[in-house]
C-alpha cells in the first residue's frame, strides 16, 4: 500500500514515479528488479521512497492493484443488457480491453509479464489473488446465462468459467504462431502490446474461439 506521502504528492509526480516502477517491473523479474535502479534514474535519494512505501512487496502489490482497478474500469463500462447475446458481449469487452491497452501500455505490459513475474515466491500469492477474483468475475458471468436458460446447464460452471479464462492467456501465444509476432520487442519499448496492428487478427481468433464455444454452451 502507499504510504499518505505518496498519496499526497501531485499527479504529475505520481504518474513520473509509477511509470518507472511500471518499467522496471515490466522489463526484470520482481526479484531482479530494483528500486536502486528507480530512484537513480529519477533522481531521488533512497530515504525518498521509504517515505512512499514501506518496501517492495509494497510497491509491486499497490502497481498490481493500480492495473486491475484501471482494467476493472474498462470492463465495467460493458454492459451485457445491452448486448443480444454473451457473445456480443463478451466481445464487446475485448474491445474495451484493448482500449486499455492502448490508452495504458504501461500498465498493459506489467499485466502481462505478471505470468513470469510469478514465478517467485515472493509475490505468488498476489496473482493468485488476482486469479480468483477473475475467475469468480467469470463464474457469475457464466451462472447469469445458465440462471436466464441461455446456456446449458449440464456442464459444471467451474469447468465453462476455466476454459473462457483460458481463451484470453492463448490469444497472445495464438497471435505469436499466427503473425510470428516479437511481444518483447513492444514490451521493451513500451508500446501496446495487442492494440497497435494486431486488431484485424486478433478479432477475428477471438471470433473463432467464441464460435467453437457458443456451439458448446448455447441452449438450442
Amino acid at each position: 500500500m502507499a504510504k499518505k506521502t505518496f498519496l499526497n504528492l501531485p499527479k504529475e509526480r505520481q504518474k513520473t514515479f509509477l511509470d518507472r516502477a511500471y518499467r522496471e517491473f515490466t522489463l526484470n523479474s520482481y526479484d531482479d528488479a530494483s528500486i536502486s535502479a528507480i530512484l537513480k534514474d529519477l533522481g531521488m535519494a533512497k530515504g525518498s521512497f521509504y517515505q512512499y512505501f514501506d518496501n517492495k512487496r509494497a510497491l509491486f502489490d499497490y502497481l498490481t492493484e493500480q492495473v486491475y482497478a484501471t482494467k476493472v474500469q474498462y470492463i465495467l463500462s460493458v454492459k451485457r443488457e445491452n448486448y443480444e447475446n454473451f457473445w456480443a458481449y463478451s466481445r464487446a469487452m475485448y474491445e474495451h480491453g484493448l482500449d486499455f491497452d492502448r490508452e495504458h501500455p504501461l500498465k498493459s505490459n506489467f499485466a502481462y509479464r505478471l505470468n513470469e513475474n510469478m514465478d517467485s515466491p515472493s509475490v505468488r500469492e498476489t496473482f493468485v489473488q488476482w486469479q480468483k477474483q477473475g475467475f469468480e468475475t467469470i463464474k457469475q458471468m457464466v451462472k447469469a446465462e445458465v440462471d436466464a436458460g441461455l446456456f446449458r446447464d449440464d456442464i459444471p460452471l467451474d469447468s465453462v468459467a476455466l476454459f473462457y479464462m483460458n481463451i484470453g492467456r492463448q490469444l497472445v501465444d495464438q497471435l505469436r504462431m499466427t503473425n510470428l509476432e516479437d511481444f518483447n520487442e513492444r514490451i521493451e519499448a513500451g508500446r501496446p502490446l495487442l492494440a497497435d496492428g494486431n486488431e484485424e487478427l486478433l478479432f477475428r481468433l477471438i471470433d473463432n474461439n467464441f464460435a467453437l464455444l457458443s456451439a458448446a454452451l448455447d441452449k438450442k
